[in-house]
């Protein structure tokens, strides 16, 4: 019979504890050599109504060597405001699992053969409820596990994570596209903002500002309401239709 000495018994099961822990309990290896990766939350609407629905992609930026499995948890710092509802995996993985509670959501994915090509890649979808009005925090959370892994089953090392703000409002506030603190308004009652600097009447100025103002920030997210020509877009088209609105309506006086 084979004699191992004490200290040599010791060396083996050392040796087999440090792969357990390298390894860990769920098989992801826990060595950081992947390089750096950035995590980042970004809500479809950081404004969105009461009484609706939000999602949340996570975003992971820098995995070079492909994503092979995630685990993670999400919280939400006042659920009466903002409650966790479901989640989706995004890479099409082998093996997902979600765990959903009003206040956290915890993903964990084996992505398998569907590990993206891309190193900036949504892996994730969450989607909340907005319940009531108020300001709420998306949060990862850094004190549960938190793993992204790559191919070669080797962590990447989290170097920072941008979580995500929201304000929940009863109604949006009406667009500003001149920026002189007077919203547009609706002198027609057919649901456009034809009224574009926000004076109360409907006149050559508000072609004139529309004209200036179609590629700004406040005209293109608010597309629906300056869509004068109905083309689901917003550029010179509805320009030239805002003034041949404007010219029915003088000729109608």
């Amino acid at each position: 019979m084979t004699r191992i000495s004490g200290l040599a018994f010791a060396l083996v099961v050392l040796a087999g504890l440090t792969a357990f822990i390298a390894v860990g309990a769920g098989g992801a290896a826990a060595e950081t050599d992947a390089g750096n990766v950035t995590i980042e939350l970004q809500p479809s609407d950081d404004q969105p109504t009461n009484d609706s629905e939000v999602t949340v992609d996570v975003v992971v930026t820098g995995a070079d060597n492909s994503i092979d499995s995630y685990d993670f948890t999400l919280v939400t710092d006042d659920p009466g405001v903002a409650s966790f509802e479901s989640a989706a995996d995004e890479l099409g993985s082998a093996n997902a699992d979600v765990t959903v509670d009003s206040d956290e959501i915890r993903l964990f994915a084996q992505v398998g053969t569907n590990s993206p090509e891309e190193s900036n890649v949504t892996i994730a979808t969450t989607t909340l409820a907005t319940n009531e009005t108020g300001n709420v925090s998306i949060a990862v959370d850094r004190d549960a596990e938190l793993i992204v892994g790559d191919v070669d089953a080797s962590a990447y090392t989290i170097e920072s994570v941008d979580n995500a703000s929201l304000e929940i409002v009863d109604e949006l506030p009406a667009p500003d596209p001149v920026g002189n603190g007077q919203p547009a308004t609706d002198t027609t009652g057919d649901g456009k903002l034809n009224d574009v600097t926000g004076s109360g009447e409907f006149n050559i100025l508000d072609v004139s500002a529309l004209f200036s103002n179609q590629e700004s920030e406040e005209i293109q997210e608010n597309a629906e309401q300056f869509d004068f020509a109905n083309t689901g877009d917003v550029n010179v088209l509805d320009v030239s239709a805002l003034f041949n609105d404007l010219q029915a309506a003088d000729g109608d006086e």
